[in-house]
């Protein structure tokens, strides 16, 4: 028995260096693979999660867009900062999380759709352009895209190609009313000569 009590703490000390081998080597190889900790975003936005109270959004902002630019492989971070964007009309974490979005998931349409919105809101027209392109590349007959386009063309001033947006979107839409308007700001067609 007293050999074995003898041995009790090498054992122990045995197991924990194992153990502490298996998770350096797991972080090693996380790091190897994909540049960075595993988990990092998560952990940091969690505990970030009281300032997401009503009265604290604002102030949790900021924390939320370093959480997801850590870590665009959570969506949970992207998702929480896409939640408190918002809720507080954020423009700029609204481009972060949607960003971190699209990192995971970059031919969904809706989400370049939604980041070239985002992008015109921020005044950022060429990049706003660059999404409402490839929503449509994706998506070519979506009515939702083909009105951001517009908008995007628009306000870069090319009301031509504008219009031809908003027309084709209510073709495949008749009564979408975010095209009329498009459409009604335009004003008439210019007079060809």
């Amino acid at each position: 028995m007293r050999q074995t009590t003898s041995l009790l703490p090498l054992i122990m000390l045995l197991t924990i260096v194992i153990l502490l081998l298996l998770a350096g080597t797991g972080l090693v190889s996380a790091i190897r693979n994909d540049g960075r900790l595993p988990h990092v975003a998560i952990e940091y936005g969690s505990r970030h999660l009281p300032l997401m109270s009503p009265a604290n959004v604002e102030a949790g902002i900021a924390d939320l867009a370093v959480a997801a630019q850590l870590d665009f492989d959570s969506p949970a971070a992207c998702a929480r900062l896409l939640q408190a964007a918002e809720q507080t009309k954020n423009p700029e974490a609204l481009i972060v999380a949607l960003r971190g979005f699209l990192a995971n998931d970059g031919d969904d349409p809706a989400l370049h759709d939604w980041l070239a919105a985002a992008l015109l809101i921020a005044g950022d027209s060429r990049q706003a352009l660059v999404h409402s392109e490839e929503a449509l590349r994706l998506a070519p007959d979506d009515p939702n895209a083909l009105i951001t386009h517009g908008n995007v063309l628009a306000s870069l001033e090319r009301m031509e190609e504008a219009r031809s947006a908003y027309e084709r979107a209510l073709k495949l839409d008749p009564k979408n009313e975010l095209a009329e308007q498009g459409l009604q700001r335009l004003g008439p067609p210019a007079r060809r000569q």
